[in-house]
């Protein structure tokens, strides 16, 4: 080929390429699947971010830069139906930074970096017995490389670099073409909501307490292919859940924020499920620690301990009654399953915590009781008490859950003895 030749393809391999780049770019900054630029958002075109998929907390890293928040909920999944709309926040704006499977370390760390971000005014921690667990690790797409410091000694370096990947990926391209061609009609939910509410409730909503009570079993409450025992602490908290949880009390006070702690409102079967799983009195010692360091770190502040509320309670609400095995259809008011609740169970939450009256809905009188550690041990002595009267007046929902109990320990026997 003539030497002028070759410049000229040369020329249009390169003009070409960089407008197929440009192209592919300009596509991705439009549709956003990730959220990562916050660009405008389309009814039937990139409205719902359905690739997000197991990315999910990078996103919602993004949204919230993005947002600087005043009010901010933390907490694992479900803290997600705790509204960012409720009256009874009185600041704004408000984000909800849960995401699934939120362990105490990265929610010390979240709520740290919405603070280097904005200094936050009031907050909600909506904290679960799994996250203290010193085996539950960090979720594979945690970085500390895109959260900030108070101090100022890390800045969120990995920016620039999601930036370019999502601008310029191949992956970042196939999620763009998903998140057009996944759009939901108007009215219904996002494809990804819809498959799991289907894989939930396609045997009815008794089949969903049960594989959700397996899923605890198997994979929430022990960790690893042999289920390695649940660990709240070792000879002292120093580099467990625990410490994470004093250092974000001990922030929360001299940052001032109005912080506002809970436990997260479970069906009575999760209790069963509990007992049944050999882990009542390292749940009991989790409630007097958590108890016991909010008011030890309001001792070094100077200051009142934080409203801690617990809601994990056998309430009234907890007792709601699952449908029978053969009713298909019928769904509950207060929860999803055993450990998710929903909105309208959040409302109640929030009105609760917030001392709100809505004369719409009433919160039931025994729904949420103050912890404080001179009241502790008679709450938990109530618990248990009303977890033997739930057993002896629930004798189906107890025997479901003493062979969901009984199939993961076999599970783990057929996993851990057989070759590798």
């Amino acid at each position: 080929m003539p030497k002028r030749n070759f410049k000229i393809f040369a020329s249009i391999v390169l003009w070409t390429t960089a407008a197929l780049m440009a192209a592919v770019a300009g596509f991705n900054w439009l549709v956003d699947p990730l959220s990562v630029f916050g660009s405008v958002r389309i009814d039937g075109f990139n409205a719902e971010k359905v690739a997000v998929g197991d990315r999910r907390l990078i996103a919602k890293t993004y949204e919230l830069n993005r947002l600087q928040p005043r009010g901010l909920v933390l907490g694992s999944s479900r803290s997600l139906e705790l509204s960012a709309e409720h009256p009874g926040w009185k600041v704004s704006p408000v984000f909800n930074m849960g995401f699934a499977g939120a362990n105490a370390y990265e929610i010390l760390r979240y709520f740290e970096h919405a603070n280097a971000l904005q200094r936050l005014d009031r907050a909600v921690i909506a904290l679960d017995f799994f996250m203290f667990n010193v085996h539950e690790t960090n979720r594979p797409d945690f970085d500390e490389a895109r959260l900030l410091r108070l101090d100022g000694g890390q800045s969120a370096i990995r920016i620039p670099r999601d930036s370019l990947n999502a601008l310029f990926s191949i992956d970042s391209l196939w999620a763009s073409l998903q998140t057009v061609t996944g759009q939901p009609a108007p009215g219904e939910m996002a494809p990804s909501e819809t498959e799991e509410v289907a894989r939930l409730m396609k045997d009815g909503q008794r089949a969903a307490f049960i594989i959700n009570e397996g899923y605890y079993f198997n994979t929430v409450w022990f960790k690893g292919r042999c289920r390695q025992e649940y660990v709240l602490r070792y000879s002292n908290e120093r580099g467990t859940q625990l410490e994470a949880f004093r250092r974000l009390t001990a922030m929360a006070h001299r940052l001032n924020v109005d912080l506002h702690l809970l436990v997260n409102p479970s069906h009575a079967r999760l209790f069963e499920a509990l007992r049944a799983a050999g882990l009542w009195e390292k749940f009991e010692d989790w409630k007097r620690s958590a108890v016991q360091i909010n008011e030890e770190e309001a001792v070094r502040a100077g200051r009142p301990p934080f409203p801690f509320w617990d809601f994990n309670t056998v309430s009234s609400i907890a007792l709601e009654p699952v449908p029978a095995p053969e009713d298909l259809h019928s769904r509950m008011a207060w929860f999803v399953e055993s450990a998710h609740y929903t909105a309208a169970l959040g409302d109640l939450v929030l009105d609760r915590v917030f001392d709100r009256h809505d004369p719409d809905r009433r919160v039931p009188d025994d729904f949420g009781v103050r912890l404080t550690s001179g009241m502790i041990e008679d709450h938990l002595t109530a618990t248990l008490s009303a977890l033997d009267r739930y057993r002896a007046s629930h004798p189906i929902d107890v025997a479901e859950i003493r062979e969901v109990a009984e199939r993961a320990a076999t599970a783990k026997h057929s996993r851990c003895t057989a070759p590798r």
